[in-house]
């Protein structure tokens, strides 16, 4: 989770069925909006994290895509939904599972680091 224009959001990676949903805080006990987005053809999303990718100072998201070898980055569009999702691949038959954001090289921008399974 994560403070974006003055509002919490939580990110949701909805393993199986190929989405990850975006919740709006309305309240202290209830989410205003929902917003499902899709990952790629036909991955598992695993995990999320939120990071600023663009240096624009706003919140984009990555998601490790389990069964796949890549991971996507959906870009804020600064306007509370995402719009233009970018896919990196990590390498052949590496499943990423977990993935997070922090500024490693202290270089002021969000560096990802993520967690792989791989098969042989």
């Amino acid at each position: 989770m994560r403070y974006y224009w003055k509002h919490l959001e939580s990110v949701v990676a909805l393993w199986g069925i190929e989405d990850i949903v975006v919740l709006t805080e309305y309240d202290a006990a209830n989410f205003a909006t929902e917003a499902k987005y899709l990952t790629d053809a036909t991955p598992q999303p695993f995990s999320v994290a939120i990071g600023d990718f663009n240096n624009y100072k706003r919140s984009d998201i990555v998601v490790a895509n389990s069964g796949t070898d890549n991971l996507d980055i959906l870009l804020s569009l600064g306007n509370g939904s995402f719009g233009i999702k970018m896919i990196f691949l990590i390498g052949t038959d590496f499943y990423p599972q977990y993935v997070f954001t922090y500024d490693i090289n202290k270089d002021n921008y969000s560096d990802i680091v993520k967690g792989t399974f791989r098969s042989y």
